[in-house]
């Protein structure tokens, strides 16, 4: 099998970086910190100035277009989602595995350009695949859509119109920026997530059935159904890997009784009187489970504190995030299924 694409850096324009750089920006400044700062150079200041040192160091060479690339991949790719499990067939498994079949497949759907590629400044109106990567260790498929950020307001202005009434207006920069979605599956085992980008006016059912639908036209699979995360969710709470902030439990009778801790930086096992209660619902199945997983419980895994909600039949995870943080995680949820 073949590595990961570098992607058509040849073939990149003066347009095409200053795209890519403002497409890297649309994330969260830290992680951009931290890449220069990696390389020993100057990395404070706000978007604009991290911009001006972007484009600056590319023109001296001290940064290159894959690095940029790889650092949009980092960013784009984990973290900020909602995510389904699946487990894969061993048949299917197997397809996979079989890079001569996987590509006749590939090629039978017009993506086998795309096996091992990567279009970083591809800008779909829908989503679309853009990269497909395949190695040793996993098998990805991610898609990628055009969005509208809009930001903060640049001007205000308070207007009164002829009825009397006043009215704000606002000015916004728009800015085009692109939300991934990610199919991944371990080669090792067959467990399998799609990984949807988090977004306040999302219908996550229907997100999964779109994606996961080209998936099983693709390679002529039957429907796979995502992994119940009910009996994880008390696992998880008493396990001492997390601090919980808030279990929705149901009874066997079908009550739900839910506890919140005062604040994210305080767990319900904190107040005796919550505890009490918790420990009073022994019989309940978890409904859901806001949970923040520990950096000191997690073996150097986490960098910091990952906050994430977990549901009946999928979970989200908060922030930008590296890929062996959402990995780990996914890993210790899996863990704590029966």
């Amino acid at each position: 099998m073949n590595g990961e694409g570098e992607g058509n850096s040849e073939a990149i324009n003066e347009n095409d970086v200053s795209l890519l750089i403002d497409l890297t920006l649309s994330h969260n400044n830290r992680e951009i910190q931290e890449f220069l700062k990696s390389k020993e150079l100057t990395f404070s200041g706000n978007t604009q100035k991290l911009r001006e040192r972007l484009r600056k160091y590319y023109d001296s060479g001290d940064v290159t277009v894959e690095e940029i690339i790889a650092l949009l991949d980092q960013l784009e790719e984990y973290g900020n989602q909602h995510i389904y499990l699946f487990t894969l067939p061993e048949n299917y498994l197997s397809l996979l595995r079989d890079e001569e079949s996987l590509r006749l497949h590939l090629e039978r759907h017009e993506i086998l350009e795309l096996y091992n590629e990567y279009q970083p400044l591809f800008l779909p109106e829908n989503p679309e695949i853009i990269s497909i990567n395949h190695d040793l260790d996993w098998f990805k498929i991610r898609w990628g859509v055009k969005k509208e950020d809009f930001g903060t307001p640049i001007e205000k202005n308070i207007i009164q119109e002829d009825d009397g009434q006043k009215y704000l207006i606002q000015k916004f920069l728009i800015k085009n920026i692109r939300e991934t979605t990610l199919f991944q599956v371990s080669m090792v085992n067959g467990d399998a997530e799609l990984l949807i980008h988090r977004s306040t006016d999302s219908n996550y059912e229907q997100e999964k059935e779109k994606y996961m639908n080209q998936i099983y036209e693709i390679f002529n699979w039957d429907p796979l159904n995502p992994i119940e995360l009910n009996p994880a969710i008390v696992h998880i709470e008493a396990s001492g890997e997390v601090r919980t902030r808030n279990i929705n439990l149901q009874t066997p009778r079908m009550s739900n009784i839910e506890i919140v801790s005062p604040s994210k930086e305080q767990s319900i096992n904190d107040d005796p009187d919550a505890l009490t209660t918790r420990n009073s619902v022994n019989m309940a199945v978890g409904r859901r489970g806001n949970f923040y997983w520990l950096p000191e419980r997690s073996n150097d895994a986490l960098r910091k504190e990952l906050y994430t909600r977990i549901y009946p039949d999928r979970f989200s995870v908060y922030g930008e995030r590296h890929e062996e943080e959402v990995n780990y995680v996914i890993g210790r949820i899996r863990h704590h299924l029966p």
